[in-house]
């Protein structure tokens, strides 16, 4: 089983929330006047926003640790041979990752130290709970790029143990032989089927 190091963990963890960082920069934006009420939009003062570093920045970050996130995934070298007995759908599990959307939403941004501050603590707490339980790789941006969570029982090549776990793949696994690298608690497998 690979145990992600501390920084790729962090990495991974950060580019799981694009999508918070984008919506909670969108709410730093600050608009021209629009005193003119719905036709104020047209005007071409009102698209010239101001920008707040830190929130452009933490987007930036973002969006560079998911970035990294996908090239990881396609770079683990899935070795062990495994033969598939039983694959169902998993339900997506992502509660870690609903309550800082929901966070988002709130009266949080960046312009205000003390805000960003508690935040930065919130996450810091999700991704402790998060990496110590071993689900640092389920992301839910990896849905949007084809991967699907499985409930899979399979056994290693070469041995009678059966083994119930739960894996990422890009395909829709069928009973069959794979390739899988255990990352944490959830198995990658391999696009390549025997």
């Amino acid at each position: 089983m690979v145990q992600p190091k501390i920084l790729t963990a962090i990495v991974i963890f950060l580019g799981s929330y694009l999508p918070v960082t984008v919506v909670m920069f969108l709410r730093t934006l600050e608009f021209g006047s629009n005193d003119h009420g719905f036709r104020g939009v047209f005007n071409a003062e009102f698209w010239k926003p101001k920008v707040h570093d830190v929130g452009a920045w933490c987007t930036f970050l973002a969006l560079l640790c998911f970035v990294i996130t996908v090239i990881i995934l396609k770079t683990v070298k899935a070795k062990q041979e495994v033969v598939m007995y039983s694959v169902e759908c998993a339900p997506a599990e992502f509660m870690s990752h609903t309550f800082p959307y929901i966070v988002s939403f709130t009266d949080t941004d960046y312009t205000a130290p003390s805000k960003f501050l508690s935040l930065c603590v919130f996450l810091a707490w999700l991704f402790m709970i998060t990496y110590k339980s071993g689900q640092i790789i389920l992301n839910p941006l990896l849905i949007i790029l084809g991967w699907q969570l499985h409930n899979v029982t399979y056994k290693f090549s070469g041995s009678d143990n059966t083994v119930k776990g739960r894996a990422l793949a890009r395909e829709n696994l069928q009973i069959g032989t794979y390739r899988l690298c255990a990352f944490q608690n959830i198995n990658i497998i391999s696009s390549s089927r025997f």
